[in-house]
């Protein structure tokens, strides 16, 4: 367990060969068929990345809310509708 914990640590900070970080960084494309008939392209991330920026987001969760509060809706949403109902009206206002 300590050299997988040792090897996500290097994932985290970016200290890969380039590379390694090639093929980390790469996807799985996935077409998905729409209802219309057209194609929604989704593409599906390496695991261990995957992990490693989830465990990230996890442990610095507090830093991400207040650089992108009190318009985050997308990334760790702390917030209902009836919020982003009010932002956009006070934006409109302004």
């Amino acid at each position: 367990m300590d050299s997988f914990t040792a090897a996500m640590q290097v994932i985290a900070r970016g200290d890969l060969q380039p590379e390694v970080a090639r093929v980390m960084s790469a996807s799985t494309l996935v077409a998905l068929g729409k209802d219309d008939g057209g194609v929604c392209p989704v593409a599906i991330g390496e695991v261990l990345m995957r992990l490693v920026c989830r465990a990230v987001c996890i442990q610095k969760r507090k830093v991400f809310e207040a650089f992108f509060a009190p318009n985050q809706f997308g990334i760790m949403p702390r917030c209902d509708a009836e919020q982003i109902l009010h932002t956009v009206r006070a934006h409109l206002a302004s």
